[in-house]
Order: C-alpha cells, then structure tokens, then sequence
C-alpha cells in the first residue's frame, strides 16, 4: 500500500516537472481565458486601465514586499500575474471588435477604398474584398476602417480589377446578418472577426483618385505577384484549380464536384495551404541552402528561410492555416539557430499566444482550433503509437508512420469535427496514406519551378509534370469519394459534450504517459458526465414541441419537431428547388438532438397537386395541418378566395408569402390566436409594407426565423 502511494506520488512529481517545462502555458491559459470571457462584458469604456491596475500592484508587491514572507508573496504574486493575463485577454478583445459602425440598412451608397484581393467569380456575379476607407450617404460622408465583400454582375463593363488600386463604388448596401434559422452556421459572427460588416452590390464602379500610372502600396505586391502566378492558367480544368489550391492557397475556381470528392474521402485538409504545404517547403529550403555551420552563416540562413516562408505566406493570402504554420516553423528555425533544444509543446503554445496577441478573435475560428489540436495530436499521440510497433524495414516504417500521424491528428480533432461538421470521413486514413505522399512531391517540384517561372521552356516541363502529379490526385481522391460509407452518417454533438470528450482525450493520452489511476477515474467521471448529458437532453427533447418559420429567400419552410420526430414541408419559388433549403432541412434531423424519424415534403409554387399534407386551396394558397397546428399560406393568390379560405375555419397561423403584399390591401379582421409571418421570400419593399398595414406580424426578413417551443402535454 505505501509502495503505491509513493508510486503515484512519484509520477504526480514527474507530471509537474513535466509542466515546469513549459512556462507558456502559464501565460497563454490565463490569456485564453480572457479572450473566452470577454464577450460576456459589454464594455463602454476603455477596459485597458484593468491590466494596468493589475501591472501596478504586481510592481509595488515586488518592491514592497518583505523578504520574510516570501512563500504567502508568491502565492499572491501568481494570483496576480494570473489575473493580469485574464484582463490583458479582455482587453486585446475588446480593442479588436472596438470600431463605430454607422447604421445603414439597405441603402444606395457610394463607397470609396482600396481593393484587398483579386476578383473571383460564381455564376451570376464577381466577387472582391475592399478595405474601406469612406462611405458617401447623401450629403454625409462616414470614415471608416472596415472591409467590404463587394459583388459585381457578369455582365458588369469592368473586366479586371487589381489589388491595391483606389476605386469608388456605387450600388446598395446590405448589413451581414444571420437568417437565424436553428442550427444555422453564425456568419454574422464569422465576418465580424472580419471586420467585415457590410456587403455592397455595386451598379457602378469608378476610378479612386489615382491615375493607372500610380505604383500600388507595398502591401498589395503579393497579391499582385499571385495574380501573375494565376495569370494565363485555365482554372476551369479541375486539375489546374486544384493545382492553384494546392500550391498558391486560391480556392475560388473550385467547382462543387472537387469540393465533394474531397470532402467525402477526408482531404479538404490538403487543398488548404497548412502544416503539410509549409513543412515541405521549410525541409526542401533547410536541405538547399547548405551553409557553413559558423554562427554569422547559420542567422543568415534562419533569416533566408524565414523570409521565403513569410513571402510564401504572404502570396498566399496570409490565410489563418499559413500563418499559423508559418509562425511555428520560424519559431523552430530560431531555436534551432540558437541551438537549443526547444520543447515542442512551448514552440506550439508560443506560436498560438503570438497570433492572439495580434488578432484575439482568432480563437473562434474553426480552423484555428482544428489546426493546433491537430498538431497537439500529432506531438501527443504519436509517440506513443510508435511505441507500440517496430517496423521491420524502411518502407514498412513509413507506411506505419504516415499512417500513425493520421491517426493522431484525427483522434484529436475527432470531438470539434464531430461538432462542427456533424459527420466524420471513414476512408481518411487511406486518403492520407496515398495523398500526402502525392502532395509533398507536388509541393517539391513547385519550389524547384518557381525560379524558373519567367523561363517559358523550363517552367512549362516543370508546370506539366505538376499537371500530372495533380491528376493523379484528384483521380485518387475521386476513387475513395466513391467508396462505400465515404462518411459517417449525421450526429449531432454540441459544444458542452464536445469539450466533455476533449477532456477524456486528454486525460487518457496523460495516464497513458504517466500510469497515474487518477488520471484514468478522471477520464471515467468525464465518460459519465458526458453520458448522463446527452441523456438528459434525448429527455428534453422527448419533453417539447417547437414549430419553426424558415428564413429563405426562395422558398417557405415550416418545420414542426414533437419528441424525436420532425414534419417539414418545403414550397419553392421556381421548379427548381433550392440546394442550401433542401441541406437545411435535411440537416435538421440532427436538432437539437439526432431525431428518430425525420419526413420531409417538397412542392413549388407552380404544383396543382396536393403534397402528403401540403393542400393546395386555389394558385398559390395552400394550408398545411401539422398536429393540432393548421397553418394557411398566401401567396400572390386571389384576394377573394383569401378571404373565403380565412374566414373557413380558426386558423393557428398565417404566413404571407412573396407575391402577398396585393391580398393585405384591405386586410379583414382575424382572431388574437393566429399568428401571423411573413417569411423570408417577401422583399423588402413588401415587409415595410406589410409591417405598416399589419402591424402585429412578424418579419422573418428583419427578425430571423419565427421559432416557437412549447411542452408536450402527453409527457
């Protein structure tokens, strides 16, 4: 018995050592919690003086503390600096998110600012980033610092705009806002990290202020040279767009198909620009530029290869996989460079606090959190896995390892993928294991070409055995797509289980290490914890009821959940029904919990036949009984027949939708008890109408979805 005390007490002193050895970790988790809070407060003020209280107080305890109380000051000291990090956190937020937006809701403005990135394309529009630095209402001019998604038609007469040129916009401006439909993923949030907040539909375009002839800023030069890059590259090819994927970061000439196969077969990892894409580059340029090992020659090639990979990343876009890769390879170049042996998990935790330093909202980036648990695996798990296996030879044990920081990386990133995607690709082990190999020569032959990009004859042999490579990629990939069971099917998992299951993971990876019994009664308590969870919300949703109004554009969508059974009845505008309505609803088997039966119904507005509950009245009046609830919907339908059909029957609801506005002219009067919406097929001209004439309905258009929860009775 005292044996094993002194065992676990032994290896609990091994586990504190181990963490002495990564001080970051001291600042970043104070720092992260900062940030994670900080939304919670609604600062009017400057909360900078908060750190400041906190950096006076620990300066004056160091220099007026006695000697003799050294154990109670370090104690308060580690309260302190742990309390500085957490407001430092706060504040760094709140400076991000802190700008004055005007308040502009779909009007005619005249913006002016300078374009961020080249124009790409979809079917009916073109689309651009500016960075904003006026905008013209009437008679007021707004400077601001923002940047705007601006979209031009097709047909628009400007055939190229460049990055870094001043050009004055003209069309209506839109606020980015969520539809707020449950489940939905939050954009608004997403192009707020952004600082995006605006999305401008320009009918004109003119010159900024500065002639052809002006130089652009320095700033913009990277764009410009991937532009070049891209320059005479038929992007329409499958193969050359993910070749420009692959290699310069541009994602835009995608087509849905490559998106798909990809997505299926677990390699959407590959066409983003990450970890894989500049580790390559960093050992192909570690092997190349072969130095003298004197000090003045190896800073000279730290600074050489730190450089390339920052230029690198620049041309790509700066996107948040590169920089963070980019980041944490020049940390490691320095201390390789330095000579010192850095601890991996300090050049990881270093690399995250810096770029939340710099922009703290990064943290709520999917990317961002998927990346670094995946290198967290990657450094955790695969150590251990190899422990447990030696190859017999060389090919054996690069097989076994590739195969190893797969499944690191997933078993990692397993509980966020599961949250945010809902579903988890079962071939992605055989996907890595052909792929990466395919993408890491891909990633070489590009290094070697790029210095020969102005040598036509070189960089086109270069340029075809890179065609090649890539087909042979997409080929490989489109197989595995195709393979039975590609994906899991939809579960749904929320955030709270999510981190549950985070908290598991690495509470076994520790007793894994350590052999503490702690640790694995830990990860038990969490196993329980995470089971009575999701039990407890199968018997909430067990318990109520909710209907819920779609906001779409192009379709009405009433969707009724009792228990774990769901009822939706989609009506489209055209014939064609909408691909993002018909996910949507879809995706609503897994709300607020994976549901037992899910019965979905489609029609459009030009159907004369009744739909399995969906009744059609006259053109463009239907009523629809869900349950106890009886709903009508109008359309663009005959005013008399409208009011026949109100007046028929106590109707639960009414929904008007577009085409609407000419039945409400002389509206009759109805009971308290029906409600009343208009969904998010009206325009806008139509909801201030309709608002104005009636003035207790609800607009989905400005409101978000209409959502109503109620307790079963029958529980």
């Amino acid at each position: 018995m005292r044996a094993n005390h002194m065992n676990l007490k032994k290896q609990l002193l091994k586990l504190t050592n181990d963490l002495r050895k990564i001080p970051v970790i001291r600042v970043l988790f104070p720092f992260l919690t900062g940030i994670l809070i900080a939304p919670i407060f609604n600062m009017d003020a400057d909360p900078g003086f908060i750190p400041v209280i906190f950096m006076m107080l620990i300066i004056g305890v160091h220099f007026l503390a006695a000697p003799s109380s050294g154990h109670i000051i370090r104690i308060f000291m580690a309260i302190l600096v742990f309390l500085f990090f957490i407001s430092a956190g706060i504040f760094s937020y709140h400076t991000s998110v802190r700008q004055k937006i005007p308040d502009l809701d779909e009007k005619k403005t005249i913006v002016a600012g300078v374009i961020k990135n080249e124009m790409s394309g979809t079917e009916k529009y073109r689309r651009l980033t500016l960075r904003v630095k006026y905008l013209m209402l009437m008679d007021t001019v707004i400077k601001t610092r923002q940047n705007m998604v601006v979209y031009l038609n097709r047909d628009s007469a400007v055939c190229s705009l460049l990055p870094g040129e001043k050009r004055v916009f003209y069309g209506l401006l839109l606020p980015v806002k969520n539809r707020g439909n449950t489940g939905e993923f939050d954009y608004e949030s997403y192009m707020k990290r952004r600082n995006c907040h605006f999305i401008l539909f320009a009918d004109k375009v003119t010159t900024g202020g500065n002639s052809n002839s002006d130089p652009p800023s320095l700033r913009y030069l990277p764009e410009r040279i991937r532009q070049r890059l891209l320059a005479n590259r038929d992007l329409s090819d499958p193969d050359e767009s993910v070749l420009c994927a692959l290699t310069l970061g541009y994602r835009s000439a995608l087509d849905r198909e490559t998106k798909g196969a990809f997505s299926k077969a677990g390699a959407m990892h590959l066409l983003a620009v990450s970890g894989l894409h500049i580790g390559t580059i960093w050992y192909i340029l570690d092997m190349i530029l072969r130095l003298p090992k004197r000090k003045g020659w190896q800073v000279l090639k730290a600074m050489a290869i730190c450089i390339i990979l920052w230029a690198y990343a620049a041309i790509t876009g700066f996107s948040g996989s590169v920089t963070r890769s980019v980041t944490m390879f020049s940390l490691v170049t320095l201390s390789k460079t330095l000579q010192r042996s850095a601890n991996i998990y300090n050049v990881l935790l270093l690399s995250a606090f810096i770029l939340l330093v710099v922009d703290p909202r990064r943290i709520f980036d999917t990317g961002f959190q998927l990346s670094y648990l995946a290198v967290f695996g990657i450094v955790a798990v695969h150590p251990l896995l190899r422990s447990l296996y030696t190859p017999p030879n060389k090919l054996v044990k690069w097989i076994y390892d590739i195969t190893a920081v797969s499944i690191s990386a997933q078993f990692a990133t397993l509980p966020l993928v599961l949250h945010y995607f809902n579903q988890f690709p079962v071939w992605s082990l055989l996907t890595n294991l052909v792929a990466i190999p395919i993408v890491s020569l891909i990633m070489f032959f590009f290094i070697i070409s790029v210095p020969f990009y102005f040598v036509t004859p070189g960089f086109l042999i270069l340029h075809k055995i890179l065609l090649t490579m890539t087909h042979w990629l997409n080929q490989t990939v489109g197989w595995i797509s195709e393979l039975p069971h590609s994906v899991t099917g939809k579960v749904a998992v929320s955030m709270p289980l999510s981190l549950v299951m985070l908290g598991i993971m690495i509470m076994v990876i520790l007793f894994l290490y350590y052999r503490d019994i702690r640790l694995f009664l830990i990860a038990l308590l969490l196993v329980s914890m995470g089971l009575l969870f999701s039990a407890y919300k199968v018997h909430l949703a067990k318990c109520y009821r909710s209907i819920e109004i779609g906001n779409f554009s192009n379709s009405t969508t009433i969707s009724l959940r009792a228990g774990l059974a769901r009822y939706t009845c989609c009506i489209y505008s055209d014939t064609v029904n909408d691909p993002y309505a018909i996910m949507y609803t879809e995706s609503l088997a897994i709300e607020p919990v994976t549901l037992a039966k899910n019965r979905i119904v489609e029609t459009n507005v030009f159907s004369k036949e009744d739909h399995e509950g969906i009744v059609v009245l006259s053109d463009q009046l239907w009523a629809i009984e869900m349950d106890t609830i009886s709903i009508l919907i109008a359309g663009n339908c005959d005013p008399d027949k409208f009011k026949y059909a109100l007046a028929c029957r106590d109707w639960s609801m009414l929904i008007f939708r577009k085409g609407s506005l000419n039945i409400v002219w002389e509206f009759p009067s109805i009971g308290k008890e029906c409600t009343m919406i208009c969904d998010g097929t009206l325009s806008h001209y139509e909801t201030l109408q309709m608002a104005r004439m009636i003035p207790e309905v609800y607009i989905c258009r400005s409101e978000g979805a209409y959502r109503k929860l109620w307790r079963s009775h029958t529980e």
